[in-house]
């Protein structure tokens, strides 16, 4: 009987072991330091606040020059975020992954118009 369990146990061990690994979900929640520039080109330090869950996120940035931007929507990938932060005019979009070596980078951009839209899906 304890042949068989051993037996039992290691071959789920091997097909755990075997079995393709999902990496984990990429959690945006938390309290994030970016290092960017401004638009003027200036170094800027921007402090991000994000609360809440999948479908539900809620925050803020708060850049160096004393600006306070409400999160307006984010979107996650597996390695990363898309978040949008609101502007009196249009809004900021940021684009943040994990690379190879584990580092968060990317880049932002100011979307100075925008126009409206409707869309049906079919």
């Amino acid at each position: 009987m304890v042949a068989r369990a051993v037996g039992i146990a290691v071959v789920a061990v091997v097909v755990a072991a075997v079995l393709p690994q999902t990496p984990p979900a990429f959690d945006p929640v938390g309290k994030w330091t970016v290092t960017t520039t401004s638009d003027a080109g200036t170094p800027m330090t921007v402090t991000v606040d994000i609360a809440g869950k999948p479908g539900a996120y809620t925050g803020q940035a708060v850049t160096s020059e004393h600006r306070t931007l409400p999160l307006g929507g984010l979107a996650t990938m597996p390695d990363g975020m898309i978040a949008i932060f609101d502007l009196p005019q249009g809004a900021i979009v940021v684009k943040l992954i994990r690379d190879a070596s584990g580092k968060y980078v990317g880049a932002w951009g100011a979307v100075e118009a925008v126009f409206p839209l409707s869309a049906v899906k079919k």
